[in-house]
């Protein structure tokens, strides 16, 4: 299997802080709110407790004087004890059908509300040029992404979380198959986590989360995307978790797919645009899980340009975390020589819960 930068990211905000150090070489001009500061200082700062008490009010990403801060061992992985001391340990990786897992290359601190949220940068290579990832980073920060997913998707029945308890935001770069060095496309993701509630189940009091994901294709280079998937699932936590809904269902061919997760708690709707795509459900409900493969139509606007996808399902949680696992299939085209395809570690985020 080839080597591939993929670097997943927990989506934070920006806070208001004092400006650090720079400790990479300036050939990607950094916005003003870009920190970067080595794994060495944020430890001795106390990272979290810094960023948390410097918290700012706004929950926009893109405010000027708001900081998001970069750490890094400058190319080389952090390892479990740097981690440990840097993280709440709530995200691990597990090995991809290759059996292949990423190193951790960065990490990224923001917060939102005093919360501090923890950015991953992961890779499979043993050192890293830092220019890709900090130029990726700041891409994922600006966070322009949200934007768009405000203007194309639309809720129709109000959840009952009203914003979303956990936002984790994945993005992997895709290699070319034969030119290591020619990254063909990103798969980028988003998932939004709502703790909606409490139900009744078989006479047991159970909690019920929806699962909101935003899964993006896009082509560089002169690649098209050609396939894609993304599977979200609570199979390996069966039976203390359960999916009761999830969606798209059934195969797509429409221009509009909507998604309806139902059962528990009030319905959460909502649609996204499939122009020239088509969508095969793989899903399954009795293993817990919803897959779903896309095909585009390669000369097409969303084969050619980032193309946005939300599937989603509702799980409930009988005891203990709640625990949801991802992963996710890119291949883009570029002609009979030049083809990037590859399938990410599969990513478990736990949630605490009863």
């Amino acid at each position: 299997m080839k080597k591939f930068l993929s670097s997943m990211v927990l989506a934070g905000f920006f806070i208001i802080g004092v400006s650090s150090q720079t400790m990479f070489a300036d050939s990607v001009e950094s916005p003003s709110w870009f920190k970067e500061i080595s794994v060495e200082e944020a430890v001795k700062t106390n990272i979290d407790e810094f960023v948390q008490g410097y918290a700012s009010k706004s929950s926009l990403r893109n405010v000027v004087s708001n900081e998001y801060y970069f750490i890094s061992n400058n190319g080389e992985p952090l390892d479990k004890n740097e981690l440990s001391v840097l993280t709440d340990n709530s995200v691990e990786q597990l090995p991809n059908e290759d059996g292949k897992i990423s190193n951790v290359i960065a990490l990224g601190k923001s917060s939102i509300n005093g919360v501090v949220m923890t950015d991953y940068y992961f890779s499979e290579m043993e050192f890293n040029e830092m220019e890709s990832f900090k130029e990726n980073a700041i891409k994922v920060a600006t966070n322009s992404q949200k934007s768009e997913y405000a203007r194309t998707l639309t809720n129709t029945v109000t959840p009952m979380s009203d914003a979303p308890n956990y936002i984790d935001t994945y993005s992997w770069a895709i290699y070319d198959d034969i030119n290591p060095s020619a990254i063909g496309g990103y798969l980028n993701s988003t998932v939004e986590y709502y703790k909606q509630g409490k139900a009744i189940s078989g006479g047991k009091t159970v909690s019920v989360w929806d699962m909101k994901s935003f899964n993006q294709t896009e082509p560089i280079n002169g690649y098209q995307t050609r396939q894609a998937s993304s599977r979200h699932s609570v199979e390996a936590y069966v039976p203390d978790e359960k999916m009761i809904s999830y969606g798209p269902t059934g195969d797509v061919g429409s221009s509009t797919v909507e998604v309806s997760l139902t059962g528990g708690v009030p319905t959460l709707t909502w649609a996204f645009n499939s122009t020239n795509i088509t969508i095969s459900d793989q899903s399954s409900m009795s293993q817990g899980f919803g897959k779903w493969t896309l095909n585009y139509v390669l000369g097409t606007t969303n084969a050619k340009s980032p193309y946005t996808y939300a599937p989603g399902i509702r799980a409930i949680n009988f005891s203990g975390e709640m625990k949801f696992q991802h992963n996710h299939f890119g291949k883009f085209y570029k002609n009979l020589s030049a083809e990037a395809t590859e399938s990410t570690p599969l990513v478990v985020k736990r949630l605490t819960d009863l």
